[in-house]
Parts: C-alpha cells; sequence; structure tokens
C-alpha cells in the first residue's frame, strides 16, 4: 500500500472543520473572544485553557501546552499515527484516501459510503432503543431493572442505555418510515434486522434482530455508535443467550473493541492506568463510583489488538490491572491475559478475590473504598501465576512440580525481554528449590511490532520532543533556537521587506529546527508570488507533522513577545551569524585536529588560516560590524 499523496492530506484537512472535529469527540466549546475554550481532554483542570481557532484551523492549551492542526488533535485524542488520524478524518468526510501507485480509490470511496450508511442505521436504532426505555409503559420492566442494578438515571442516560421491545418489527417499521426499504440491507449488515425466506416466495421477510433485551451501545472513540450488545432478563433456551451483540463487519470487531474507551480514554492517558473488567455492567457501575478508566472486553477474551490499543494510552512506565470474574470462565480469561501481556511486552497486575462475583455487585453492596482496597491487593502477572501454578504444588510432587516449572518456563520465554526473562528464571529456580541452570530454555520471540528509527524520526523523538536521547545540554540549545527561529519567523509575516532580508542571511534550509525551516520557506513564497501569508493557508500547506504546532504557538499564545523592531531584528540576525560562524569554527579546528593526526601539511595551513579569518569576522561582528567572508 502506497504513502498517502500530499493532495489528499490537504483536501482531507480543508474538509475537516478543527471545532466539529474537537466536538464530535464531545468536548463542548464556547466561544471566547476569536476563539473556542473547553476543558482540556489531555489533562486535568478546572478552569478552561484549551482554545481552537477555527479561523487558523489550530487548537492549543495554555495549560499542559499541546498545540497542532486538527490531524494532531486527532492523533492525540485517539493515540494514533499521522496516516492513521488522516484516515479517520477522510472517513469522516466522505473522501477517499488516495496512495501513490496504491490504487483502489473506488473500493475505498465505496467502502467509505458504505461506514456512513451503517452508522446511520445504527444511529438510528439508538434513539429508537432509548426513546423505549423511556417510554412510560413499553420501558417500564427495563428501566427498573436497571435501577435495581443499582444504576442511577444520570448514568442510564449518559451511557445512552436502551430497550429493544418484544415487537418483531417496531425498529423496521422505524427504519422504513424514515428512510425506505432500500435503507433494510444496512440494518440487517449491522446485526439490527435478521431475515427469513418467505414460504414459496422470493424475496426476504425481516425482523427485529434484539428483542426483549436491555440495550448496551457501543461507540467509537468520536461517540458513533458502532455496536450494541442486548441482555435478556432471565436467560432461556430460546433466547439466543444471555448476552447477544452486533453481528462482526466493517464497524465492529469484538476483537479491537474496548467497551467504554470513548468514556475511559481521558482518565486512562492522564492516569497511565488502565482497569480491565469483563462486562457492560461492571464497567458503568465502576464509572458511576468515580473509577474512570475502566474498561472491558465484549465477551471474548483480550486479543493482541486490545493490548496494543491499551499501550498507546498507558505508554511506557504505565500499569494495565485485570479484574476478571471468578468462575472457570475468568480464571481461563485471566491465563490468557497474562500470556499475552507477556508476550506483547506490557506489564499486568491480577487482581482477584472479590467477595461477590463482580464489580457490579461489589460496589453497590460494600462501597468503591472497599473496592480500591481490593485493587490494591493486585499481583504482577508473573508472580499471581507463579504462586498459583508452582507454589500450590507439594514438594514431594515430582511430577507436578516438573509440569509446573515447564508450565512457568514457557511463560517466561514468551518474553521479549531478556533482562525480564533472565529476573523471572530466578524467580522460578526460587520457588521450585532448582538451580537455574536445570531450568529448560527456549529460543525468544523478536519484541512484537519492533522496527528500526530513521535517523530523522530519531532526530525528531529526540529533539523536537525533548527525548532522552539528546543530551540535555544539546537540547537546551536546540530550545533556545528554535525559540530565535519562531521570533525571525514573526518577523517574516509582519513584512516582505523583513522576510526578504532574513531569507537572504538566514535560509529557510539553515534553520535548525524542521518545521520553523518548513514555514520560513512558505512564508518567503507567498511573499515572492505577492500573497499575504495567511496562517491557515500556511498550516494546510506545510507537510512536517509539528509545523501546526508552531503555527499555534506564534498565533494563539496571546503574547507574542516585544513589538518587532529592526533593531532587535538586527540583533536576531547578528547573533544566527555568529552562531555560524562559531560552529564553522569549531568545524575546522576537528579538521585541524585530524589533519595534524595525518601529518597532512597542507591541510594543517589552510585550515589555520580558515580559523583566523573565522575568528576575525566573529570579532568584527561583535563590535557591531557586518561579517565578510
Amino acid at each position: 500500500m502506497g504513502l498517502i499523496t500530499e493532495d489528499c492530506i490537504h483536501r482531507v484537512i480543508e474538509a475537516n472543520d478543527i471545532a466539529a472535529v474537537v466536538e464530535s469527540y464531545n468536548i463542548p466549546l464556547k466561544r471566547a473572544g476569536s476563539n473556542f475554550q473547553a476543558l482540556c481532554p489531555f489533562h486535568n483542570e478546572k478552569t478552561p485553557s484549551f482554545n481552537v481557532n477555527s479561523r487558523l484551523q489550530i487548537f492549543k492549551c495554555f495549560g499542559c501546552g499541546v498545540a497542532g492542526n486538527v490531524v494532531k488533535f486527532v492523533q492525540l485524542i485517539e493515540r494514533l499515527e499521522y496516516p492513521e488520524a488522516i484516515e479517520v478524518l477522510a472517513q469522516r468526510s466522505g473522501i477517499q484516501v488516495e496512495r501513490d501507485g496504491g490504487g483502489g480509490a473506488s473500493r475505498e470511496t465505496r467502502d467509505t459510503e458504505k461506514s456512513k450508511s451503517l452508522l446511520w442505521a445504527n444511529s438510528l436504532a439508538l434513539s429508537y432503543f432509548e426513546q423505549s426505555l423511556w417510554d412510560e409503559r413499553e420501558g417500564r420492566r427495563a428501566r427498573e431493572y436497571l435501577l435495581g442494578r443499582g444504576f442511577t438515571k444520570e448514568t442510564i442516560q449518559s451511557w445512552r442505555l436502551g430497550w429493544a421491545p418484544e415487537s418483531w418489527d417496531g425498529l423496521l417499521e422505524t427504519l422504513v418510515k424514515q428512510a425506505g426499504e432500500h435503507k433494510r440491507d444496512m440494518a440487517q449488515e449491522v446485526g439490527l434486522l435478521a431475515s427469513v425466506l418467505r414460504y414459496n416466495e422470493e424475496k426476504n421477510r425481516y425482523y427485529d434482530a434484539f428483542r426483549g433485551r436491555v440495550m448496551f451501545p457501543i461507540f467509537d472513540a468520536q461517540h458513533r455508535p458502532i455496536g450494541f450488545g442486548g441482555r435478556v432478563f432471565e436467560e432461556k433456551p430460546d433466547s439466543g443467550g444471555k448476552y447477544i451483540n452486533s453481528a462482526e463487519g466493517k464497524l465492529f470487531e469484538k476483537r479491537k473493541i474496548l467497551y467504554g474507551l470513548n468514556f475511559a480514554a481521558k482518565e486512562i492517558g492522564l492516569s497511565r492506568a488502565a482497569i480491565i473488567v469483563e462486562g457492560y455492567t461492571d464497567t458503568i457501575m465502576c464509572h458511576q463510583y468515580g473509577l474512570r478508566n475502566v474498561v472491558a472486553t465484549l465477551g471474548t477474551a483480550l486479543t493482541k489488538d486490545h493490548i496494543g490499543r491499551l499501550r498507546r494510552y498507558v505508554q511506557q512506565g504505565g500499569r494495565v490491572l485485570a479484574l476478571f470474574d471468578s468462575d472457570s470462565a475468568g480464571e481461563k480469561a485471566t491465563e490468557r491475559a497474562v500470556e499475552l501481556f507477556m508476550e506483547e511486552d506490557v506489564p499486568l497486575e491480577i487482581a482477584r478475590g472479590l467477595a461477590v462475583k463482580d464489580a457490579c455487585e461489589f460496589l453497590p453492596k460494600y462501597g468503591v473504598e472497599a473496592f480500591r482496597e481490593e485493587l490494591g491487593k493486585a499481583q504482577d502477572s508473573f508472580s499471581f501465576t507463579l504462586g498459583r501454578t508452582v507454589g500450590k504444588i507439594s514438594p514431594s510432587d515430582i511430577n507436578g512440580k516438573t509440569a509446573a516449572v515447564e508450565k512457568m518456563m514457557q511463560l517466561v520465554n514468551l518474553s521479549p525481554n531478556r533482562i525480564k526473562r533472565e529476573m523471572m528464571r530466578k524467580q522460578v529456580a526460587s520457588a521450585s528449590g532448582l538451580p537455574e541452570e536445570a531450568l529448560p530454555r527456549q529460543q525468544p520471540k523478536a519484541a512484537p511490532g519492533t522496527r528500526p528509527v530513521a535517523p530523522r524520526e530519531q532526530e525528531k523523538r529526540g529533539l523536537n520532543s525533548g527525548g532522552v536521547t539528546v543530551p540535555s545540554v544539546l537540547h537546551n540549545r536546540f530550545l533556545a533556537r528554535k525559540k530565535k527561529e519562531m521570533r525571525l519567523i514573526q518577523f517574516m509575516l509582519e513584512k516582505p521587506d523583513w522576510s526578504a532580508l532574513i531569507a537572504d542571511q538566514v535560509p529557510p534550509d539553515e534553520f535548525h529546527d524542521h518545521s520553523c525551516a518548513e514555514i520560513a520557506g512558505i512564508v518567503r513564497d507567498l511573499w515572492n508570488a505577492g500573497k499575504r501569508p495567511d496562517p491557515a493557508e500556511i498550516v494546510n500547506v506545510a507537510t512536517e507533522e509539528d509545523s501546526s504546532t508552531v503555527i499555534a504557538d506564534l498565533f494563539m499564545d496571546g503574547k507574542g513577545g516585544p513589538p518587532l523592531s529592526d533593531e532587535e531584528l538586527k540583533g536576531l540576525l547578528s547573533g544566527s551569524e555568529k552562531e555560524r560562524l562559531e560552529e564553522a569554527r569549531q568545524g575546522y579546528m576537528d579538521d585541524l585536529r585530524e589533519a595534524g593526526r595525518r601529518g597532512d601539511a597542507e591541510a594543517v595551513e589552510t585550515l589555520s588560516v580558515k580559523i583566523s579569518e573565522t575568528v576575525k569576522a566573529i570579532d568584527k561582528l561583535k563590535t557591531g560590524g557586518k561579517p565578510q567572508l
């Protein structure tokens, strides 16, 4: 699959108004002067500091400092890479994703239109189920059930729970009335309708797939309904199971979905901790009691896709805690989770031993503090498994101990981390009373998803993001230079004469920050073309990932520095020239030492002259003169 074309990226950005996109993630914006404001979704705050500017199509939080354009926002809110964020926005706006040499544009167009139709069907069903629940007569039994479980009216409304009446065609009639019969196929595809072939007829008879069930809508990150779970009051032989879900398909893939993540994402990101439970009601009850970093699987075991999503939110150094039911199914789910998390090298803790079956029963009975105490007893998954595997074997049971040790070593060797494997080997040896040399070894698997990091990416991680790959002194120097370069861009944006002077003495390709270099080049070219640079246009033209962040810092800071003046510009240019000369002098000195080691007398003489001339130029610059080299 080829790269997404630049033209496609620009069209996607232009088609997605940043204010509308932000609000689609359940973040209400209020007008504040030329900006919109909201509580920041990326850090905890009581006073709104998250600003969105629709004219510039950028956002910035003055509390935590995050800033960027609509793509950057989607990246941060959904923990996506840049191409993935473009795909999300393309689908949202109905634009086909075009790739260099990728082909298949028509298929992607059809997929986008189909997704919109499927989401429409689910949205209509969601409204139908909600209205049915709050219907005085129709939804009485369902309301009594939910309130009886301990859910408040506010919680029921917030999670948009519903009721599917016993009727065979209530949803079908609503669907046909609003959209006509041609939409029935879409509703059937997402599992809202089922069909049977009429006797001696050549067309299907449709009926409601969900009947007589409390409905739990399942949302994506933008709070759009992508599926449903339906629960019966009491399980009967012909009921089809206690829970049934929407049909697997384009929108709904259980192996990738974590129920409640749309509500829990912010808290998980802030706390870098996630709690996984088994069901809908456990998740909702935890949130009702203030535990807002809780998610659940959808009646299926944890998968690598689930772990991958959680890894993006908790990031390195975070923690994931699993709280599964204490029945046999919960035991199997726990064992599988331990293996997968070990294989993916993501730390996992296990909490067990609730006084009742699950969180939904525990919290109303014992309260949130008692629940937190139980969570505080969680063990890391390896210690938990070791105690339940080797610890419970009698010392005299040789066969049992052998099998237990072999099982533990299979778990150890799932880890791609060599240091962790060695530490876990020591724990197994200590618990079993065996010498380490006696423990079986196995060739470990390669770390999942590993890939070499490109030099440019390393530089951006280290410099632009303040990563630990660059010594702090160099990083501080880079930040100081970036600050000066951003000030130079402010001068370039102000008037064409200043822009031409800066571009002549400090060409854009000599800027150290990649984003500043790109913006400086765009501003220069716009002035040269007779156009006044517009921030919104610069954001749309720029391709560097951090360019929109620089624009946001320049135009939404509210400070902007002191008034621009010829005197300040002269000082900035002089400082930039001095830095360039100092770097040149250092380079000549390094070359001189190398030439001396080689015994290259001619190179030594040439470099000595260059060093002398550079020093004179620096001295002249210090006295206010213009360097001439």
